[in-house]
């Protein structure tokens, strides 16, 4: 399921960016997560949700930030581009 798969990504994109002292930025992906999983979600919300997924989840946006576990700046982009691509399934 493209949920399940979705948070799933979310959660490890927001541990990266923990672990590489960007807490703002973790929080908030952490925050959409935990909206995701909401059961009575609104499909207003949900729409919302998936725009602030694929908004945060740019190249633009965390693109520039280095993080340790991936081992070149593309792993880091191809992995937010995996979760833009199930935030637009949503």
């Amino acid at each position: 399921m493209v949920t399940t798969a979705l948070i799933t990504k979310l959660n490890y994109a927001s541990k990266f960016l923990n672990n590489n002292n960007e807490t703002i930025e973790a929080n908030e992906l952490e925050g959409l997560s935990k909206q995701l999983k909401d059961a009575n979600i609104s499909k207003a919300d949900l729409e919302e949700i998936k725009k602030n997924i694929v908004n945060r989840c740019d190249i633009r946006w965390l693109g520039e930030i280095y993080i340790k576990e991936m081992a070149t700046m593309y792993k880091w982009w191809n992995f937010l581009g995996e979760i833009k691509i199930l935030a637009e399934k949503l």
